[in-house]
């Protein structure tokens, strides 16, 4: 097998490898060659080996491969296979071991339990004390002793400094017994005292005194050792009047809940409280790594190997193990030795299903799951990473993800980018959410999830967007895991960094907006650091995940006095309506206008207003409030009295339809007979271009973000977005106008708006807009900035660049499909379709096809019935003409789709 040979040619090779001779080394180019493969084949089995920990990677350019146990033969062990540098992995001899990275279930279940024994190893002076509690068996007394060690590894504690282990349960009986051995005692103290005795702190004084079973100490000799705890000092037993001190540091262990066994002064002194998992909490990779360590263990002790057949082997992976970890030990040293002790001569052992204790069975397993097709043979020379696929470790695969990430912009178009980008961006979130890390609930990523959730609500609200698809939970592990690993980026890295920030914000506008507003809410809700490297990252999701831009919504806030008077009418109704239409605001009897103004105004800062802004109250002397800013505001306001639950969901209903806001006001007076009204803005309207597309509000969005990088700030025009049907509304174009200086329309259809120019799309691209826009600015700007104006539409309205805005897809191959399909349809229709309907075509298609392969298709048409019947044999044509992207693509275009594509074919 290639993947074989290429792991014994490294390991032949590393055997001549010098640090000196790095160039000379092989990279996956030379072994393309050496094995006459392609390179990306041999790069791919590469990447698996150092994924399997059977290979090191040293990350320059080129990348370079060597045999890790072949190298750490040779030179010094690695605690880590993937290194940015030489340098770095020359350094890496003199790095500081870590006792716990070799812990099976290191970088997945113990995480959180090795990053607290870590803090209480090293917290200055002298640590902190630990409780370390969890079943029979779940390796408590290893994890104490491990500490240990690993002080003495970080020369926090001396060589020689002491571990003294003692069983409180031994004693439970005798307290007294107890106290002496844990304090010592002086000759005479008891009967049979014949000398003085060192207890146990003074035997651990410089060192670990581990407690085991410890809510087996009676209350009065805690009360001792917490006196130790808060002093250092403490007295043996039978002296009185002198005082002895050490220095220790204390770690407890007990399988009962600490809170239910200990006095509340004794638990206050132990800082740290560490749950160590069950065997069974663990889960199946990490039970399964345990067997297979243990089977190691005794096949190096018997110097046999041993073939495990694959039903013994599932079997053993399954059964529930009440002593955890120590009986599974236990249980395979004996079925091992079982063996044995029948066919010691042979030079190989094997266990079948025949060999398990009756127990075994009880449980019925074999029948609740598949079982592997292969047996697995251990030699004493078998090592772990052999027989697992060892996960990549998360950190490291964002780290990873960033190298690929920037090695692909920087040697690629940035065309071809995009695609390869949200590959990696798939890839790595396959990673986190089916990693067995991730199900872990970890309390501070627990944390990060609901603030996430909220936040993502937020922007939803507020940006009028909509993300398709459950991403806080792969967002929450990503903040943990890049917040704890931080940046590994080289230099020059840094620098394709900045490149890649300065493409995102010209190509991806929309996208980096809300990263970085998603990044602002983060860093203060959070309380973490938010990078370039992070808006990067949140900016390219963006635009990978699908996130729908939808038509904005007129704002509508409940303001009532009272505790929870507000915000109890707005949750029912918003639970009624089914979304969220109402924000609220409960204010106390005693807060002034002023005081709810702000409130206000800070809502409105944090939210898209271009619709208007709906304020129900409760009584009168909240419809004031509009004076307090209505000169810090440039858009209407319908202020509404008396809210109750009724008249809120009424208003309700009204603003899911996306009725005007004189339409609302006039609705609910007749409804109830109160006074109501729309104030408008006292401001000076802004000069304002409209974008509007008839198909939705997508390619509205993607017009709007072209025109502003063509238009300089100084002119100070404002382009927004609007609904098309709206814009055929008399009562939304009365709204829309009261609060706006509409200069100009831009779309692919005319509204047919009196005294209002509109340009098409078809205009733009062909340089026929040129003309209007020159009429549409004159007063606004002076002939410098106008052709200013002018040369950047011609750059950014090319037809290539405008399907390039609109979707993700490849838009060379996107208009080549297109001229076919339009091609056919013209020759099915027997006539020449106008240029104007043709540009229509280009964009309205593309922007389906990428919503068809999101799988987010519009899936009505207006009285689609009837079109149906009357238009079969027009529909039946544009269905055959745009099969050939049915086809090329996988989609199926509906219905309610070919009737938009009609609408723009039978255009007058």
């Amino acid at each position: 097998m290639l993947k074989h040979d290429i792991c014994a040619f490294l390991a032949e090779e590393t055997r001549n490898f010098a640090f000196s001779m790095l160039d000379e080394f092989h990279t996956s180019q030379s072994m393309s060659q050496h094995f006459n493969v392609k390179r990306n084949t041999i790069s791919h089995y590469l990447n698996q080996l150092v994924e399997e920990n059977q290979l090191i990677k040293i990350n320059t350019r080129p990348v370079y491969f060597l045999h890790k146990s072949v190298f750490e033969a040779r030179f010094f062990a690695v605690s880590q296979v993937v290194f940015s540098s030489l340098q770095e992995l020359q350094d890496h001899q003199h790095a500081k071991q870590d006792i716990f990275a070799e812990l099976i279930g290191a970088q997945t279940s113990l995480k959180p339990v090795i990053e607290k024994l870590n803090t209480a190893i090293c917290y200055p002076p002298h640590g902190l004390s630990v409780m370390l509690y969890g079943p029979t068996g779940s390796g408590k007394s290893m994890f104490a002793q491990l500490a240990w060690q690993q002080a003495v590894s970080r020369n926090i504690l001396p060589a020689d400094a002491p571990f003294v282990t003692f069983n409180c349960a031994q004693y439970a009986n005798n307290p007294e017994l107890l106290s002496s051995n844990l304090f010592g005692y002086v000759k005479g103290a008891f009967t049979g005292a014949d000398k003085t005795t060192d207890g146990m702190l003074q035997k651990a004084d410089g060192g670990v005194l581990f407690l085991d079973e410890v809510h087996r100490l009676p209350a009065e000799n805690q009360e001792k050792l917490f006196t130790f705890m808060d002093t250092g000092r403490f007295c043996r037993m039978g002296e009185s009047g002198r005082e002895l001190s050490a220095q220790v540091r204390l770690v407890f262990a007990t399988t009962a809940t600490p809170k239910a066994h200990f006095l509340d002064t004794f638990m206050r002194r132990i800082p740290l409280s560490i749950a160590i998992p069950s065997l069974d909490e663990r889960g199946i990779a990490e039970k399964r790594n345990f067997i297979f360590a243990f089977f190691m263990h005794e096949a190096k002790l018997l110097q046999r190997e041993i073939t495990l057949s694959s039903q013994v082997l599932e079997v053993l992976v399954r059964h529930t193990y009440s002593g955890n970890i120590g009986e599974l030990k236990n249980t395979i040293t004996c079925l091992t030795a079982g063996i044995y002790s029948k066919f010691s001569s042979d030079r190989s052992i094997s266990v079948h299903l025949k060999d398990l204790p009756e127990n075994f069975f009880a449980q019925g397993v074999l029948s609740e799951y598949v079982t592997q097709e292969k047996s697995v043979t251990i030699t004493p020379a078998t090592t772990l990473a052999q027989l697992v696929q060892t996960p990549l470790p998360l950190a490291r695969a964002i780290n990873e993800f960033w190298h690929k990430i920037l090695t692909v912009f920087h040697m690629q178009d940035a065309d071809l980018f995009l695609p390869e980008a949200f590959r990696e961006i798939e890839l790595l979130f396959d990673k986190i959410i089916f990693s067995q890390t991730t199900k872990n609930n970890h309390p501070i990523v627990h944390f990060n999830l609901s603030i996430i959730k909220d936040i993502i609500q937020q922007i939803e609200s507020r940006y009028s967007v909509q993300f398709n698809g459950n991403c806080e939970h792969g967002l929450a592990w990503y903040l943990f895991f890049k917040n704890q690993q931080g940046s590994e980026l080289i230099s020059e890295q840094k620098h394709v960094l900045e490149k890649l920030h300065h493409y995102i914000i010209h190509n991806m506008v929309e996208e980096n907006l809300i990263a970085r507003k998603l990044s602002v809410l983060i860093e203060h809700r959070l309380d973490v650091s938010i990078s370039m490297e992070d808006e990067i990252f949140f900016s390219l999701y963006l635009k990978s995940m699908k996130m729908v831009l939808c038509s904005p919504r007129t704002k509508a806030v409940i303001l009532a006095h009272g505790y929870a008077t507000a915000s109890s009418i707005s949750n029912v109704v918003n639970r009624l309506l089914g979304e969220n239409i109402f924000s609220s605001f409960d204010m106390p009897i005693d807060t002034s206008i002023k005081d709810i103004a702000n409130n206000i105004l800070q809502y409105i800062s944090d939210n898209d207003m271009s619709r208007g802004l709906v304020i129900l109250v409760d009584m009168g002397s909240l419809t004031d409030i509009y004076t307090e800013f209505n000169k810090n505001i440039h858009f209407p306001v319908a202020i509404i009295n008396n809210v109750s639950t009724a008249m809120a969901l009424h208003v309700g209903e009204f603003l899911l339809n996306n009725t005007s806001l004189e339409e609302i006001v006039e609705a609910v007076t007749v409804y109830q007979k109160n006074d109501s009204k729309i104030i408008y803005s006292e401001q000076i309207k802004r000069p304002t271009i409209i974008t509007s597309c008839y198909t939705g509000m997508g390619t509205a969005h993607h017009l709007q973000t072209l025109l502003e990088e063509s238009i300089p700030k100084e002119a100070g025009v404002d382009v927004i977005a609007y609904d098309y049907s709206l814009l055929l509304s008399e009562s939304s174009r009365h709204s829309l106008f009261q609060f706006y200086d509409i200069i100009a329309i831009v779309g692919t259809a005319d509204p047919c708006i009196p005294f209002i120019p509109y340009i098409s799309l078809e205009d733009l691209i062909s340089g026929r807009g040129d003309i209007r826009l020159d009429t549409v600015f004159r007063g606004l700007a002076d002939a410098a900035m106008i052709q200013t104006i002018n040369d950047r539409l011609v750059h950014n309205f090319s037809l290539k660049r405008v399907i390039a805005q609109l979707t993700i897809l490849d838009t060379g191959k996107i208009l080549e499909h297109l001229d076919s399909c339009i091609g056919t349809l013209e020759i099915l229709l027997k006539k020449r379709l106008e240029n104007q309907k043709k540009i229509n075509l280009y964009v309205h298609v593309s922007c389906m096809l990428e919503r068809l392969i999101r799988q987010v298709p519009i899936e009505s048409y207006p009285e689609q019935g009837l079109l149906e019947e009357c238009q079969k044999e027009i529909l039946c044509m544009i269905q055959n003409a745009f099969s050939v992207i049915e086809d090329i693509y996988s989609v199926t275009i509906p219905l309610s789709e070919i009737g938009y594509i009609y609408d723009i074919v039978t255009a007058e």
